[in-house]
């Protein structure tokens, strides 16, 4: 027995070993994958939709914020926090939401860009292609006498290939996003933030939301991640002005 335990004990040192090493391995590949998820993202998405933009020119530490569905009563709050942090914005705007051209007015003065979001929030594959235009046609009524605009979001999906086209005709780049922290389902800010700053890349445009709550939990958010993302080495730039470079 004693001869037994002798020979046994270097094989179970072994088998520990082994799994020591099986679990580093995966553990070490799994968080190559959590670190690589992000980018892979946007380049699987482009690839799956080349007609829409869902990063800026990568290369450099810089980030583009962008907000949806405004104007709303919580756009100053929003505009404050941006304010607070000196960083610029694209406004993608939802037509039917725009009471006055004062909201808008106040954004395009305060540095930011306008981005066409259709008039409603329906979603845009849903539309036919007259329903697209005649929605689309609308939104850029409200908002060219504002700002000249550059950039379009289809609402609550991709759009198709049909609407994407008339789009560029009418000179607009459609664009998305893949730093996007699901604030349409989740509430708190400090989440928000930390899903943010994981599914940051160079180039990452950032995607919040006004409107209702949503309004004001986007301005806590920012305040919270924009320190944090210029900590970390990351400058932000405007979209409309980063795209239309790369299209010349």
């Amino acid at each position: 027995m004693r001869t037994r335990r002798q020979h046994g004990a270097p094989d179970q040192l072994k088998r520990r070993r082994r799994r020591l090493a099986l679990a580093g391995t995966a553990l070490l590949l799994g968080c190559s994958l959590w670190s690589w998820a992000p980018a892979l993202l946007a380049a699987v998405l482009g690839w799956l939709q080349p007609d829409i933009a869902f990063r800026g020119p990568a290369g450099r530490r810089v980030v583009y914020v962008t907000i949806d569905d405004g104007p709303s009563e919580h756009t100053g709050d929003i505009l404050a926090a941006l304010r607070r942090h000196g960083v610029p914005a694209t406004f993608f705007i939802t037509g039917s939401h725009v009471a006055d051209a004062e909201a808008l007015r106040r954004i395009v003065a305060e540095g930011h860009a306008l981005g066409n979001h259709l008039w409603t929030t329906r979603r845009a594959s849903a539309l036919t292609l007259e329903e697209f235009r005649a929605d689309f046609d609308a939104t850029q009524a409200v908002l060219r006498p504002v700002a000249p605009v550059r950039l379009f979001r289809p609402s609550s999906d991709f759009g198709t290939a049909d609407q994407l086209r008339y789009v560029r005709e009418q000179g607009l780049l459609p664009v998305m996003g893949t730093m996007y922290p699901l604030d349409h389902r989740l509430g708190r800010p400090a989440l928000l933030a930390g899903l943010a700053r994981w599914l940051r890349i160079d180039g990452g445009i950032l995607i919040l939301h006004d409107g209702g709550t949503r309004g004001r939990t986007t301005a806590a958010v920012l305040d919270r991640l924009i320190p944090e993302l210029k900590e970390d080495g990351c400058e932000f730039g405007r979209l409309d002005e980063a795209l239309t470079a790369t299209e010349r």
